[in-house]
């Protein structure tokens, strides 16, 4: 009687992570089919798609150069968070969120993947520092939004409260994050990171998330990111209202409300950004107003996916990643963040 097959422990969990991104990718694409469907729900819809190339070049191709705006002001945010620890150029972080953004169109987050694979071949920075600089970007990214967020399910327009909590919500949450994580610092219980050298690279997020200087200009960054984002949709509205495919454009309080939920679901989807981002989004939108805005989201995807093919391929070109993905690259020597065994 023959044996069974022996099929190690190891492999089953690896199967089971296999079989759920894939699963989740093609739920994925369900959303977007049915975002598509909702978009065409409308009546004479599909005759008037067309108009969208008769209106002015300029909106479409401003739409596109935004998108390549929030993904080099994306960059930006993650150079200067790391700026404290370690200085990077700013084209090549320009250029791995770029890659990374057209990675992200995918399963397995190979974004991810992509930019940890980078920063440890060609920077030659530690896995836990990578980590931490992650999260320090992370944390940094969702106080900008909370203002924009509250205020806008808050008030619903774009009054002096609303401003006042656009802005003054995160820079006080920043404030209060930096004077904590130089409290931390400088307490005792850091100084045990002192003689171990894996804690002490995790805890240079604590050094990223202390500096005033890098964490106030990263929301300024942010600002920015958040202003192209809100200008995408309110133009792909625009170009909607003129091709006659909605009766009324978006207002810029709910151009900010969906921009600034476009990304966060782009930045939290696990399993590829295409499909949740543009079901979600015109879901919220289907709260906060009557005019049927399906046909925008999608607008504003096209633009998204126009704009990052061609920013990512200057990334491409700019790193030549295939030199640090295909061979292991030795840090030179006396490295400060060199990669531990």
């Amino acid at each position: 009687m023959n044996a069974a097959p022996f099929t190690p422990a190891h492999t089953r969990p690896r199967a089971l992570k296999i079989a759920v991104q894939i699963l989740g990718f093609l739920l994925s694409l369900g959303l977007l089919y049915w975002a598509a469907q909702s978009a065409l729900a409308k009546p004479g819809m599909a005759e008037k798609l067309p108009k969208l190339l008769e209106t002015p070049a300029w909106m479409l191709a401003s739409m596109v150069a935004l998108t390549m705006a929030t993904i080099a002001w994306s960059g930006l945010v993650f150079w200067i968070v790391l700026r404290p620890v370690k200085a990077l150029k700013p084209a090549d972080l320009i250029a791995v969120n770029a890659v990374s953004t057209l990675l992200g169109f995918l399963p397995f987050k190979l974004g991810l993947v992509f930019r940890v694979l980078i920063h440890l071949r060609k920077d030659h920075l530690p896995l836990l520092t990578i980590m931490g600089w992650l999260a320090a970007a992370g944390i940094i990214i969702l106080a900008s939004l909370s203002g924009a967020l509250a205020g806008s399910w808050w008030r619903g327009g774009l009054d002096a409260l609303w401003w006042a909590l656009a802005i003054g919500l995160p820079v006080v949450l920043c404030a209060a994050m930096t004077l904590a994580g130089k409290r931390l610092l400088r307490s005792k219980s850091m100084r045990w990171t002192d003689q171990r050298p894996w804690a002490r690279n995790l805890a240079r997020a604590l050094d990223m998330l202390s500096h005033p200087r890098s964490v106030m200009i990263a929301l300024v960054f942010r600002a920015g990111d958040i202003a192209c984002h809100s200008a995408r949709f309110f133009l792909a509205s625009e170009a909607a209202r003129l091709a006659g495919l909605i009766d009324q454009g978006l207002t810029a309080d709910q151009a900010i409300l969906a921009g600034s939920t476009y990304f966060l679901i782009q930045a939290l989807s696990p399993f590829g950004t295409l499909g949740p981002r543009e079901a979600l989004t015109i879901a919220i939108l289907g709260t906060i107003s009557q005019e049927h805005f399906a046909i925008v989201v999608l607008v504003v995807s096209a633009a998204d996916t126009a704009g990052s093919i061609l920013l990512g391929g200057w990334g491409l070109l700019h790193l030549r990643p295939l030199r640090y993905v295909a061979r292991r690259t030795a840090p030179p020597q006396g490295a400060p963040h060199a990669p531990q065994a």
